[in-house]
């Protein structure tokens, strides 16, 4: 079978379970930059979605050159790391990267798991009945 794109072996999709979160979090914790991580998850479990430029806002950089955009890819590839020990699947990827939009997301699976380990009251962050609500 022909891959659609450079490295694709490498990675299988994996969702879990809501126990496997909370290990990953435990990791996340411990890290040296727990509180980048931790964000990095929150944004994950409140929005589906983090981007290249949130996680650079976090760390206080202005984006300015193509370079400096590795900064979220490493952030995200601790939580791959974790995802990977956690799961015992040298292959398995949590979330989605966009490319064009510089975004990783997850599924809406992903985010009720992870929302249910981080200890949320609804499995779905839920909006007011109207606007006027706000």
């Amino acid at each position: 079978m022909e891959l659609e794109f450079k490295n694709q072996e490498k990675y299988v999709a994996r969702n879990l379970h809501s126990s496997e979160w909370k290990q990953v979090i435990e990791k996340a914790k411990s890290a040296p930059e727990a509180k980048l991580h931790m964000f990095v998850l929150q944004c994950f479990a409140n929005s589906q979605t983090i981007s290249i430029g949130t996680i650079c806002a976090f760390k206080g950089i202005n984006l300015e050159t193509g370079a400096q955009r590795s900064v979220g890819s490493t952030a995200i590839s601790y939580i791959s790391n974790w995802v990977k020990a956690v799961t015992n699947e040298e292959k398995a990827f949590f979330c989605q990267w966009h490319p064009i939009s510089g975004k990783w997301t997850i599924d809406s699976y992903q985010m009720r798991a992870l929302r249910k380990a981080l200890g949320c009251e609804n499995t779905i962050p839920l909006p007011p009945k109207q606007y006027g609500d706000l």
